[in-house]
């Protein structure tokens, strides 16, 4: 997910996901990158997903955020 607001914690964002995009399960998320953050308002985040959907946006509140997949191998 692009752009995510940094003022939100990402459990709660998590949860907002979850209720504002009904069939999309995530079992984790997480910052993409730990850098200092001072000065900054938005990053990325990974979201790992239970199922394998293509999701191109997601809505949290009135907001569509756009996001980019990837297949990782575990």
């Amino acid at each position: 997910m692009h752009a995510a607001p940094l003022k939100y914690k990402p459990g709660t964002m998590r949860r907002w996901i979850e209720e504002d995009n009904k069939g999309v399960k995530i079992l984790g998320i997480r910052w993409l990158l730990r850098e200092d953050r001072r000065g900054q308002v938005a990053s990325s985040l990974v979201i790992y997903m239970r199922d394998l959907v293509e999701v191109t946006k997601l809505r949290m509140g009135r907001k569509l955020f756009r996001t980019t997949s990837y297949d990782w191998d575990r």
